[in-house]
Order: C-alpha cells, then sequence, then structure tokens
C-alpha cells in the first residue's frame, strides 16, 4: 500500500488522497484495465473514509463523478467498488450468474431501454443479489406483459447508479455467466468490463444442441427450451431475474459436467 495514500486519509486531505492515488497507478507499469486496485490493502472503515472524501469533493465541486474521465470520479468509483468487495466477501474469482428485465431491447439511443430488475447468484445457489430497479422512465405495456414488473413496483427502488457501485463490486474480477450476454451487458454503464471473464450460456448452448441456422452458425434456443433440456425445475416465474439467473446456472453447469461450458 502506498503510505502516501493512508496518510492523506488519515489527514482527510482529498488533494494528497487524489495526488497519491495518480502517482501510484502512473507507476503501475500494466494496462490501466489491468491494474488492481491500490486500495484493496485498506480497512473496511479507512475505505469508507476515502467513499466519504470523494463523495463530498464532488459535491463541494457541483459535479458528478464521470468514470474514465474525471480522476476524482474514478477515484470514488475504485473505493466503491474496493468496499463492496471487501463487505460482501468476493475477494476471490468464483463463477456468478447474471440475469436482468428490462423495459425493452434496446438500451441505446433513442429508445434508451432500462434495467427494472437485476439478479445475481453464486455457482452453490446463493443469491449475491435480487432487486427491482427504478428505471427513471416508464415500463413499457408490453415490457409489462412478459415480466410482469409494473411502474408502481419500482418507484420507490433504487436507480442502477445508485445501486452500481454494488455491482461492480460484485463482478470484479469474477467469472460472469449470462444467457444471452450480449444483450445484458449492454444495459451496464461498463458492459460488466470489469469481470475476469464473460460467457454466453445461450451461445455455447446452441452449438450444443445443434440445429443448424445457414451455413456455419447454430440458431439460438430460448432459456425454456435450453433448462427443459436440461431438466431444470424452476422455483419462480420464468421472466423474472432471479428465476432466469437460476435456469442460465442450470444450463451452464449441465454443459460444464460434460467438458462443454
Amino acid at each position: 500500500m502506498n503510505l502516501a495514500i493512508r496518510e492523506a486519509i488519515g489527514a482527510r486531505d482529498v488533494n494528497a488522497l487524489l495526488s497519491a492515488w495518480q502517482v501510484a497507478r502512473s507507476e503501475d507499469g500494466r494496462p490501466r484495465r489491468r491494474q488492481r486496485s491500490l486500495l484493496t490493502e485498506l480497512s473496511l472503515d479507512e475505505l469508507q473514509e476515502v467513499c466519504h472524501l470523494t463523495e463530498e469533493a464532488v459535491l463541494a465541486a457541483q459535479q458528478v463523478p464521470v468514470r474514465g474521465n474525471d480522476a476524482l470520479g474514478a477515484l470514488n468509483d475504485e473505493a466503491q467498488t474496493a468496499s463492496w468487495r471487501r463487505r460482501y466477501g468476493a475477494e476471490s474469482q468464483t463463477t456468478l450468474y447474471l440475469d436482468t428485465e428490462t423495459t425493452g431491447l434496446n438500451p441505446g439511443f433513442p429508445h434508451d431501454d432500462k434495467i427494472v430488475e437485476v439478479a445475481i447468484i453464486d455457482g452453490a445457489g446463493a443469491v449475491r443479489l435480487d432487486t427491482l430497479l427504478n428505471p427513471g422512465r416508464p415500463i413499457p405495456q408490453r415490457a409489462s406483459q412478459i415480466h410482469g414488473i409494473t411502474d408502481s413496483m419500482v418507484e420507490s427502488e433504487p436507480t442502477l447508479e445508485e445501486l452500481w457501485p454494488q455491482i461492480r463490486g460484485l463482478v470484479e474480477g469474477q467469472h460472469v455467466v449470462i444467457y444471452n450476454a450480449d444483450f445484458d451487458c449492454g444495459f451496464f454503464p461498463n458492459r460488466l468490463r470489469n469481470a475476469a471473464r464473460i460467457s454466453c450460456a445461450m451461445l455455447r448452448f446452441a452449438e450444443v444442441f445443434g440445429e443448424r441456422k445457414g451455413r456455419d452458425g447454430y440458431k439460438w434456443q430460448p432459456l425454456a427450451l435450453a433448462s427443459a433440456h436440461v431438466g431444470h425445475e424452476w422455483t419462480g416465474e420464468a421472466h423474472r431475474a432471479l428465476a432466469d439467473a437460476q435456469a442460465c446456472r442450470s444450463v451452464w453447469q449441465w454443459l460444464e459436467m460434460r467438458g462443454l461450458g
């Protein structure tokens, strides 16, 4: 741990903290996306103090942190991530299964669809996260007809921005398996690139199922068919994030048991 970082925390000097953090990162010769967090050796109390210091500085400057561009925001983001990882014990790599429900199919302009529910479970099926999210926009009726989530259900729930430090902390450095990974990743701020690895259970199952689409490809199969094929027993409603994450886990573990994951 860079001594200057700890001294700045003790002095509650955000400028010295930011300077020490930037110097320490510049001395790490690895590409930025492969650098280990410089804050992982801090205690939980020290991490929370970094979060408070940087949040106060941002508010004082009347800014909103912009990850990747604003250094103060980037430091706050790294501290929030490290804090969540320390609190939830996510320090060693494991396989996680993630699923989302959304307002629609297009996260980009002009549709700007958002997540309304997200769930993450681990390899043992333990729930790491299962929550509704307020998308900050009306949920179209056609989407509600699929997953059953309505505006009234999410009006008092957190936004993705508010929950992002927790999500980022959970997936940081982990193997994340998603059924239709390209779709779900597109709804997150960094496409979950902070995960060590992202696997698409849908693409892998399509190859194994073997229904051809054209000369060189395979037809994507719906999760309901894939889960039935592997003998998954549903414990919740399909098209809800937790139930779908559990089904994805069954499909991937079935593939792994056959050396196909």
